[in-house]
């Protein structure tokens, strides 16, 4: 039996345990009252609590959106590591949900469950990082929690959250890395799997050209599907010179497989880690100094619209800078890592959809 019951504009339909709201003839929500037991893996349990983050802005484009909970605080972050919304309240969390996280659901306002990646799960110490993807529909993002007996969600998918993923913890140390091509190059480059550092795990990929002489050249892409505006994160640690070669640089961007004189046909958002006055720089403008041995963190967020892109290293957002070549998505379908003359590490290449309007009210807590 539904009862129905009108307060003002607001009109609640209770069909059993469901309840569902509508505004002026508009449908806005539902929700379970006793616990819901609907999602995937139940193993006849209820979810009990949730977390709930309005929606205030939706994006223009689906979107990555990373929600960082430690011992006081959910925090929730746009694509380009932007604090949008934030709440004092993981407490309640951390007292509530599995030891191991296999209770968490992501879902929107309808009920309809939500992809999600877990990328640092640590119940002692209260870490947790947590991403899903939203759609310029949405109008909540939703984390349930709370349910014993839940075994862990078929949602649980990081394919489903990035354009492109590498990291080196699958890869045998002391091999060619899987995924990536080597192009064209002089010399004989020594590229491979190390154990030696690692930006995150225990391994990621050491390049080098220890050929003398003139200068030599090696690229390594990997591929990507460009699709709307781009966000890409990765990790560099440079080792140091190798030898006399002219250029002595890092050079990271984007653009396709087509190669002209050790160059991609069409290459943006370079990033340059150059040894000469020991400078990081972005289209040829120096954005901090270089310190050897030190692991860099890089967000670049790509707008194909303005032509243009952001730069944001280890948490301090350099601005924009202007395409240096025309260029759609259209025409991007590589991830390239050039090394002239030096030695060094990369780490955690992430490609991801981003916006840079969604916004989100404050998290709280709710029961079904």
């Amino acid at each position: 039996m539904v009862e129905i019951t009108k307060l003002g504009n607001k009109t609640v339909f209770v069909d059993g345990r469901l309840i569902s709201l509508f505004r002026g003839g508009k449908f806005v929500r539902q929700m379970y009252y006793g616990g819901y037991e609907d999602f995937d893996g139940a193993n006849g349990g209820t979810w009990v609590k949730y977390i709930h983050i309005p929606v205030k802005t939706p994006p223009y484009y689906e979107s990555i959106v990373k929600i960082v909970i430690d011992s006081t605080n959910i925090s929730v972050y746009n694509a380009y590591d932007e604090l949008k919304s934030q709440a004092p309240i993981a407490s309640e969390f951390w007292n509530y949900v599995r030891t191991d996280g296999r209770d968490i659901r992501f879902f929107d306002e309808k009920l309809n469950q939500l992809y999600f990646w877990i990328e640092k799960w640590d119940y002692n110490n209260k870490q947790a990082i947590l991403w899903t993807k939203v759609n310029p529909d949405i109008m909540e993002v939703n984390i349930a929690f709370f349910n014993p007996l839940a075994l862990e969600s078929s949602f649980l998918n990081r394919d489903a959250m990035f354009i492109a993923y590498y990291d080196a913890e699958d890869d045998p140390v002391d091999a060619f890395p899987s995924g990536w091509e080597l192009n064209d190059f002089n010399g004989s480059p020594d590229i491979r799997v190390s154990s030696a550092r690692a930006y995150q795990g225990s391994k990621s990929i050491y390049g080098a050209q220890p050929t003398t002489g003139a200068p030599s050249h090696w690229y390594l892409s990997y591929p990507i599907v460009a699709s709307k505006v781009l966000v890409v994160e990765y990790a560099v640690n440079v080792d140091g010179k190798l030898n006399s070669g002219t250029a002595n640089e890092f050079l990271f961007g984007i653009g396709n497989d087509v190669f002209v004189n050790y160059n991609a046909d069409i290459f943006i958002g370079r990033i340059n880690f150059v040894y000469a006055g020991n400078s990081i720089r972005a289209n040829g403008v120096t954005l901090t100094s270089l310190t050897f041995d030190v692991w860099y963190h890089v967000v670049q967020l790509f707008d194909f619209d303005n032509q243009r892109y952001k730069v944001v290293i280890d948490g301090t957002d350099y601005g924009w800078f202007d395409f240096e070549e025309t260029a759609t998505v259209d025409d991007i379908n590589r991830f390239h890592w050039k090394d002239d003359n030096y030695a060094g590490y990369f780490d955690m290449l992430r490609v991801y959809l981003g916006d840079m309007v969604v916004n989100f009210d404050t998290p709280v807590i709710l029961e079904f």
